[in-house]
């Protein structure tokens, strides 16, 4: 009985959909941490729309996301984008799943898409850390993170230089062999997300997430 409710709760907050329940997508949206070819933009919610990680999953959500409110667009898939809400607090995430592509309007990649001088200093998001700098005379990127096992910690890295795609970087750490390390970029607001394709590091390291600017102390020399 409460599947039934929660199942009609969802149908009636995406009332007046035309999308036919065979078209919805069938994979799992994680946010920054799916994989997907569809580089990485940004949109505007249109009005409320209801979220959901997987349409037709056991427990529908009623999950609501704000009209007008900023999301990053991280895969699509059957008229669906899979999107990445940001969280107003620092080390917060936000609601990440599935939504109608209709329910969006797409951001000019000139209001996101800063110049390198933007990018420089260093960024933190938990345990991971990134540095943008220029070297010899070119942009570069650097970083470190890592994920505590049971036992011993699993480390990760990457550096490389920053190419600029339409409103985002792209980061291959090393040659363009999909199983390097690969990284892409955003800026939203005043902060950056990142995805990467989970082979920049040990068992469960990832560099994904959102990133604010730190300003790490000087090492006192004794």
């Amino acid at each position: 009985m409460l599947l039934k409710a929660g199942f009609a709760l969802m149908l009636t907050l995406v009332a007046g959909s035309a999308v036919a329940a065979e078209s919805y997508p069938k994979s799992y949206c994680n946010g920054l941490g799916t994989r997907s070819q569809v580089g990485l933009s940004l949109a505007k919610l249109r009005h409320k729309t209801p979220i959901t990680s997987l349409p037709l999953s056991i427990e529908p959500t009623t999950e609501l996301l704000q009209k007008h409110e900023t999301v990053i667009i991280v895969a699509k898939e059957n008229g669906f984008v899979c999107i990445q809400a940001i969280d107003r607090r620092p080390g917060y995430r936000g609601s990440t799943g599935w939504i109608e592509a209709s329910h969006i309007e797409m951001l000019p990649t000139a209001s996101y898409g800063h110049e390198p001088s933007w990018w420089m200093g260093y960024w933190r998001d938990g345990a991971s850390k990134i540095l943008f700098q220029m070297r010899d005379h070119q942009f570069w990127a650097s970083g470190a993170s890592q994920w505590q096992g049971r036992a011993d910690p699993h480390f990760g890295d990457f550096q490389g230089h920053p190419i600029r795609k339409e409103g985002y970087l792209r980061i291959n750490s090393g040659d363009e062999n999909p199983a390097t390390c690969t990284l892409e970029m955003i800026a939203i607001g005043s902060r950056i997300a990142v995805r990467d394709n989970n082979g920049c590091g040990g068992t469960n390291v990832s560099f994904a997430g959102v990133y604010t600017r730190w300003h790490p102390r000087p090492v006192k020399v004794q």
